[in-house]
């Protein structure tokens, strides 16, 4: 699918990313971007005079996103990899199951969903999403909530707050390990690697990580006899 000429409020950036994900699309082209909100006509910014660009809203932070994540979503179009989560920031929504890959998806919402597994069955990351001394740097204006099965045992988030436990698919011996749990960040409107958490952040691969905020997260899991 090709989108040549699409509108840029209301539903735009929901609607870019179906085009992308849901429907494999190569190009999402939206009308007279250049001037969205204001910002661009005339050499003006939308809050003045002094050519500053308009706050960040859904459809910029969307494609931020979309930039950053474009690598493994080119790698997974097509192979059913791909899932959309929840449409909601309710914190009280319900519980999602979802199977992908190797593994069914336990998903919790809302701000006190906490990691699960391992002992003491604790989530949370030292401070939440981001990290450095300060919490979230980013909100949750777009509408992106989805999970891509990246590779074996390999699972990228965006969303939050929310956690995730994994369940193998086929029976067999052995418990569901934390391989890794990575976390981006906002910075200046770009996304970058923030920290990886591991050793004692996880009680050694035994303790959940949970989303706390809103964010882009990647686990990594496997099976241990």
């Amino acid at each position: 699918m090709f989108i040549p000429e699409a509108n840029t409020g209301g539903g735009a950036a929901g609607n870019a990313l179906t085009c992308l994900l849901q429907f494999n699309g190569i190009g999402f082209s939206p009308f007279g971007i250049d001037g969205f909100g204001g910002f661009g006509r005339g050499g003006r910014g939308a809050q003045g005079t002094n050519n500053a660009p308009p706050p960040p809203d859904s459809f910029a932070q969307t494609y931020a996103i979309l930039d950053y994540l474009a690598p493994v979503i080119l790698d997974n179009q097509g192979k059913g990899t791909i899932a959309f989560l929840h449409e909601t920031t309710n914190t009280n929504a319900e519980p999602e199951v979802l199977k992908l890959g190797d593994y069914t998806l336990n998903i919790t919402y809302g701000a006190s969903a906490s990691g699960f597994g391992g002992r003491g069955g604790r989530g949370g990351g030292f401070g939440g999403f981001g990290g450095f001394g300060g919490g979230s740097t980013a909100t949750n204006a777009s509408p992106a909530r989805l999970v891509i099965n990246s590779g074996l045992g390999a699972y990228v988030f965006v969303g939050g707050p929310m956690s995730v436990t994994f369940t193998p698919n086929t029976p067999g011996i052995g418990s569901v390990v934390l391989g890794s749990f990575d976390e981006a960040m906002q910075r200046d409107g770009l996304w970058i690697p923030g920290r990886r958490l591991n050793g004692d952040e996880t009680d050694h691969n035994r303790r959940w990580q949970s989303m706390r905020s809103f964010g882009i997260y990647r686990y990594t899991v496997f099976r241990r006899d």
